[in-house]
């Protein structure tokens, strides 16, 4: 009765724009994986089904060297925007029936935003986030705030940032 009401094939999810900071790993709850059961072995005579899990969100991990910053900042927050029109984060519709998704291209935004509390480090301090897959290029914008101050960088990519769904993407 469920499916007839609300098809598992248009199920409604987002990659939300605004993210936990974390220390090592992205916001757990800006992951978005989808699942589907498949027979499995045979086990005494039964058959065993089991899950298998799909990660929708890429995930990127910034790693920002913060050469302005003054001995003991503590990262507030970090938005990292990219050039207007571009799909960055936002609604996602999930096919459960055929393991399938599509990104949506209304409704969503250019950049991620994460707040909260991290210990920075002059040397390098890597942000962890999750995004839509895809190929992304152009002028981009990141903003670090601090308990101390704003430290702001526009510039353009100088090659295109390519993120894949489940897999981490490296960049300074």
């Amino acid at each position: 009765s469920h499916a007839s009401e609300h098809p598992f094939n248009n199920v409604k999810v987002k990659i939300s724009n605004e993210q936990a900071l974390t220390d090592g790993s992205f916001d757990p709850a800006a992951d978005l994986m989808m699942s589907k059961p498949f027979m499995g072995v045979e086990l005494k005579a039964e058959t065993v089904k089991t899950l298998e899990f799909t990660r929708i969100a890429a995930i990127g991990k910034m790693n920002l060297k913060l050469t302005d910053m003054v001995e003991g900042e503590v990262i507030k927050s970090v938005k990292f925007s990219l050039a207007e029109g571009t799909h960055f984060t936002g609604p996602v519709s999930l096919d459960l029936e055929n393991g399938d998704y599509t990104l949506a291209n209304e409704g969503t935004l250019n950049y991620v935003e994460l707040s909260g509390e991290l210990a920075a480090n002059a040397d390098r301090t890597a942000i962890f986030f999750t995004c839509f897959p895809g190929d992304y290029s152009g002028k981009y914008t990141i903003e670090v705030t601090t308990d101390k101050a704003t430290y702001s960088k526009t510039a353009t990519l100088s090659k295109a940032l390519s993120f894949s769904a489940g897999n981490v993407l490296n960049f300074n």
